[in-house]
């Protein structure tokens, strides 16, 4: 969790607001930076049901996490850092058929444009509204029938995107279209 992450942000609304949603909760999977400050907020509020905390944990346990999941989150706040980033765990999310709540940063609306998966947020205190907005009567049930189905849709995208030997086909053919700089040239600017 790092200081941008805005998972502060998102524990600090479900501090002043979990009590309107007892039926959702956040899984915070990791360590960081943040993760004794988010341990107090969540122990400050009584959030110990709603936040849950698993700490760093291996590798082959994270896909069966993001199953047990609704969405996926990425609350991070736009700044240089993030600005033109795909995370990976974005990707992850979608391949495990997991809607995605996340900050429009220019890199995910580059790669993914308005995917019905993929929903933007501007502020990470904006996930609770955006998740109860799935569901005109604000209800759980109906709100993970919204999230599987988008999910499904996140999913079908990211298996219909180009494999890798698509992409080393599209760019063979970048690099055959360029004409190779003049040898003399490519000398001067190495000798430089």
């Amino acid at each position: 969790q790092y200081p941008f992450s805005g998972l502060r942000e998102l524990v600090q609304d479900f501090a002043r607001r979990g009590r309107e949603v007892p039926w959702l909760r956040l899984v915070i999977v990791g360590s960081g930076e943040l993760y004794d400050e988010l341990q107090r907020i969540r122990s400050a509020g009584g959030l110990e049901r709603q936040v849950v905390m698993t700490g760093q944990r291996p590798v082959d346990e994270v896909g069966g996490l993001i199953e047990g999941a609704d969405f996926g989150l990425l609350p991070a706040y736009r700044n240089e850092t993030m600005e033109h980033l795909v995370p990976t765990k974005v990707v992850e999310y979608m391949e495990h058929g997991k809607a995605v709540v996340a900050t429009r940063l220019p890199g995910l609306e580059a790669e993914f444009g308005a995917l019905p998966g993929l929903l933007y947020i501007d502020r990470p205190e904006e996930t609770i509204d955006r998740i109860t907005a799935l569901a005109a009567n604000g209800g759980s049930g109906e709100i993970r029938r919204v999230a599987r189905e988008l999910g499904e849709t996140a999913r079908d995208a990211i298996q219909k995107g180009d494999d890798w030997d698509t992409v080393t086909l599209n760019f063979q053919s970048i690099l055959e279209r360029e004409e190779p700089p003049d040898a003399r040239e490519v000398q001067g600017r190495v000798a430089r």
